[in-house]
């Protein structure tokens, strides 16, 4: 059974790359009903997005706090599954303002979804902190972020 909602953790989760997957597994992750009622969740992303996703997947988010971060500016040519560089940046923003929140007490651990190498590395917005996306990186980007999913759970 789920503890009191008075000591559940804050949890801050990014949508990741816009365009990819992670919208999807945001909303699909707080529509489970065993998953929701486990912590407070404060979504970072941008809610245009998320009104897109929830209108293509037909589900509808459960109530979660959305930090609301518009890195993507002006999205009348945005689409799903498409390589974008403005992607690429927001998904990065998104991973920089939820880590921020993490030490300022607005959240108790942070999480994100799959990012895009390839879209993070074509924006300019490389860091040191996500692997292959530096400028000054001597690794060529890789095609997928992956890392090991034990004790993981798959939203499928």
């Amino acid at each position: 059974m789920p503890q009191s909602i008075d000591k559940l953790s804050t949890i801050v989760l990014t949508m990741g790359d816009p365009a990819g997957v992670g919208p999807e597994i945001v909303l699909k992750a707080l529509a489970d009903p065993e998953v929701a009622p486990l912590a407070h969740w404060n979504r970072v992303g941008d809610p245009r997005i998320f009104e897109m996703a929830e209108r293509l997947t037909g589900l509808r988010l459960a109530p979660a706090q959305l930090t609301a971060v518009g890195a993507l500016g002006d999205i009348g040519n945005f689409s799903f599954g498409r390589l974008d560089a403005r992607c690429g940046q927001a998904a990065v923003e998104y991973v920089r303002i939820a880590t921020g929140m993490v030490p300022a007490g607005r959240g108790g651990r942070h999480g994100h979804t799959a990012l895009n190498k390839r879209a993070v590395t074509l924006s300019g917005a490389g860091s040191p902190g996500i692997p292959n996306t530096s400028r000054n990186s001597a690794e060529p980007p890789s095609r997928a972020c992956c890392w090991p999913a034990s004790g993981s759970r798959r939203f499928t």
